[in-house]
């Protein structure tokens, strides 16, 4: 990176591939700040999955030599998004640089990646010694030990939840040719050789590139610390930056969060509101207390995932119902099963029970190193179950503390400890964080009353509730407002915003938006 920022300043043309979305950011943030900071105009273009859908972005990708031509980039930084379909052939830039942390991309993507230039200047890479892409259901680097794998722990979810599968499932599962169908054997083939790319990436990327009949020279640089403080010093401003451009963007309804998902790419503003209203609906707030604190604790959706580790693991129904409805989803087209999608959630809470996770799971319990210890050799036992199904490597180097921490902050469950004096001398005592364990249990109440609340009146709910986990986002004035414009004998005056296929979306003349048929539709001065 150091290097990166030098060749900038002294005004070298650069095209900056990488693996991470995340790590574009602060690339481009970083030369934002170095442009700003000599006084430059600000010419770099960032390519991601974010910005794809802006104007600049779309005419560039189209195109990259005509609109290199017209306008001049110091810069460009490209994710993975522009690994495959980008060609630049002119004379427009001067280095390409790779850098690439193993977020998501295998060597070969990586050769391509790098290859999108297709002028014979230098390039210079960086990238991690292991990637961290591994393929879902486990790290093996052989095709028959992934479905292996595989195999068992679908058998072992289906037999969990076998008394509630319909006899459709239950016989096309225990049917299913685990050795011969052709997309379970693909798949295998294609994860094992990602594994194998991740288990020595840097390594696996110089021998492509040897390969392809690139001249490598392998260069062994010092860490730049002050590199090193920019680039972690952006990734902070940026969180907080993020969380405040969420909390600014405007509030969906459920009909306008409906229409966006369905497009294929967005504008900035409308990817800030669709996640605005993903919180809204998966923490059961009302839209408008969204705020940036609500946001940062979200991290990106990892807070998701952990609380609904941990409702499953206190409601077992909700995780057989998620593994339920997981199966009927791919059952109702009729083409067969693709088990490496089904997130197995009836076993996994499995798993955490033989463990004694739910024990520890009570505000006012404590505990100490010495009545850990029946744990921790529980935990030994159960070691490769826990690797191949929670994703979590336990060794005897650990403390049964570190083990019991780590495997509850899966379900997003911190501990405090304190030392109190016993006997004579201090002894290390743990417990659940009390404040953090009681926001999570506020949390999954109001999810739980969210979906509920439907069935305690018996009708349906308004528009904005959010089918599934959500949660009313304004009131039922919405519903009250649709109603009158569709049977009202003079309809108010209304404006098409948006429409896909059949479905239009209007404003009407008090400001609410409704999503309604195409067919529904007539000039509103004309009589009905």
């Amino acid at each position: 990176m150091g290097e990166l920022l030098h060749d900038l300043k002294q005004g070298d043309r650069i095209y900056i591939a990488t693996d991470s979305k995340r790590g574009s950011k602060r690339i481009h943030r970083l030369i934002d700040e170095l442009q700003t900071s000599l006084k430059q105009e600000n010419a770099n273009l960032l390519l991601n999955s974010e910005t794809s859908g802006g104007e600049t972005e779309r005419a560039f990708m189209e195109s990259p030599d005509r609109h290199l031509t017209t306008i001049s980039l110091q810069a460009v930084i490209g994710s993975p998004s522009t690994a495959t379909g980008l060609s630049i052939e002119g004379d427009h830039f001067d280095k390409v640089y790779g850098l690439f942390y193993g977020a998501s991309s295998t060597a070969a993507d990586m050769a391509q990646a790098l290859g999108r230039v297709r002028a014979p200047v230098p390039r210079v890479v960086w990238c991690a010694k292991y990637g961290r892409s591994f393929s879902k259901v486990g790290r093996q680097t052989s095709p028959s030990a992934l479905r292996d794998l595989l195999k068992q722990k679908t058998q072992a979810n289906t037999l969990l939840i076998r008394a509630s599968l319909s006899e459709v499932h239950q016989r096309a599962l225990s049917h299913y040719d685990w050795e011969q169908d052709p997309h379970i054997r693909y798949w295998s083939q294609i994860e094992a050789q990602r594994n194998r790319s991740m288990w020595s990436l840097r390594t696996a990327l110089k021998v492509r590139l040897m390969h392809e009949g690139n001249q490598v020279e392998v260069v062994t640089l010092g860490k730049n610390q002050k590199a090193h403080v920019l680039l972690k010093e952006a990734r902070e401003d940026m969180k907080i930056e993020q969380a405040i451009a969420v909390e600014a963007a405007g509030n969906l309804t459920k009909a306008e969060a409906t229409l966006l998902g369905q497009l294929e790419s967005l504008e900035p503003q409308q990817q800030l509101a669709l996640q605005k209203y993903e919180i809204a609906k998966f923490y059961g707030l009302p839209i408008d207390e969204v705020d940036a604190d609500v946001v940062l604790s979200d991290n990106n959706g990892r807070s998701r995932g952990q609380i609904l580790n941990l409702a499953r693991m206190l409601e077992p129904e909700t995780a057989a119902e998620a593994d339920i409805r997981a199966l009927e989803r791919q059952g109702q087209w009729q083409q067969g099963y693709t088990p490496w999608d089904l997130s197995n959630a009836t076993l996994k809470r499995e798993m955490r029970v033989r463990l004694g996770l739910d024990q520890f799971l009570a505000l006012g319990k404590n505990w100490d190193k010495e009545s850990l210890s029946t744990f921790k050799e529980n935990a030994l036992n159960y070691a490769p179950q826990i690797k191949a199904v929670l994703n979590f490597t336990v060794s005897p180097e650990m403390s049964a503390a570190q083990m019991l921490n780590q495997l509850l902050e899966q379900m997003g469950v911190l501990c405090v400890s304190s030392q109190p004096r016993r006997e004579g001398h201090r002894v290390r005592i743990y417990e659940l964080d009390p404040v953090c364990y009681e926001q999570k249990l506020a949390i999954l109440a109001r999810r739980k009353a969210c979906r509920e609340q439907p069935e305690k009146d018996g009708t349906a709910p308004p528009f904005n509730y959010l089918d599934g986990e959500g949660c009313a986002t304004q009131k039922t004035l919405i519903r009250m407002e649709l109603e009158k414009w569709r049977w009202e004998a003079s309809p108010t005056p209304w404006v098409i915003q948006d429409e896909v296929g059949q479905m239009v979306t209007i404003r009407g003349e008090s400001g609410c938006t409704f999503l309604v048929g195409r067919s529904e539709l007539v000039p509103w001065n004309e009589p009905i």
